[in-house]
């Protein structure tokens, strides 16, 4: 999720201990480590709930790369509101009070 070096370069580097709010890393740095801790144990399905909202494109790009590389053991669930990931998966499945809907090709379908 791209964080190693970021990591690397903290006083005590991977040693670095966290407080509870994560310090010092900041909240996108967080959030993505959250996110490595999801994925290491390469789980067959992976749930994000409207984690990635909050990342700036830079770092979302990075992630979304990651998280939708087509070598990856799961099956990705993440409930956003957000084009750039939305853009990113090959379906999406809208949910309202009264209608289900599901598009394929995002990019080419909605819009």
């Amino acid at each position: 999720v791209g964080l190693l070096d970021e990591l690397l370069q903290l006083p005590e580097g991977l040693n670095t201990m966290l407080q509870t709010g994560g310090a010092p890393l900041s909240a996108s740095q967080a959030t993505r480590l959250m996110l490595a801790r999801a994925i290491v144990g390469r789980p067959r399905l992976l749930l994000i709930d409207s984690t990635l909202d909050s990342l700036a494109d830079e770092s979302l790009a990075e992630v979304l790369a990651s998280l939708t590389r087509d070598n990856a053991p799961w099956t990705l669930l993440v409930a956003t509101g957000r084009r750039a990931i939305l853009d990113a998966c090959d379906r999406v499945i809208s949910l309202d009070s009264r209608n289900v809907s599901v598009n394929y090709g995002v990019s080419e379908t909605m819009g």
